[in-house]
């Protein structure tokens, strides 16, 4: 086995970034070069690391497969697929939503 020894510089960086609406789930993609954010008020945010924003969407009023919207929710969790092509958003009211990183949009919700 060849164990080489690896020359790295670590660069320690802190800087603050505001988000437009209080964050209640975040989630970095497999790569670390997208971060998916959640609000209280059904918000689903997709920037870059740099802090560019791609895309923002609201899933609130989107209902489940045989369901019917009754109210806002919050985004009480959100995970990027292995792949980084899809995020699952958990909400506070039971649906989970599919969104396709791409378009920002929900592709299936279910409860």
């Amino acid at each position: 086995m060849d164990f080489s020894i690896i020359k790295a510089e670590v660069i320690n960086s802190r800087r603050t970034f505001r988000a437009p609406f209080k964050i209640t789930s975040m989630c970095f993609s497999p790569h670390n070069d997208l971060i998916a954010m959640g609000s209280k008020s059904g918000d689903i945010m997709l920037k870059r690391t740099t802090w560019k924003m791609i895309w923002k969407t609201n899933v609130s009023m989107v209902p489940a497969v045989g369901t019917e919207c009754k109210s806002d929710s919050t985004v009480s969790a959100l995970h990027f697929s292995p792949d980084g092509r899809f995020i699952a958003a958990a909400t506070d009211t039971g649906i989970i939503h599919i969104l396709d990183v791409e378009a920002g949009k929900v592709r299936y919700s279910v409860k």
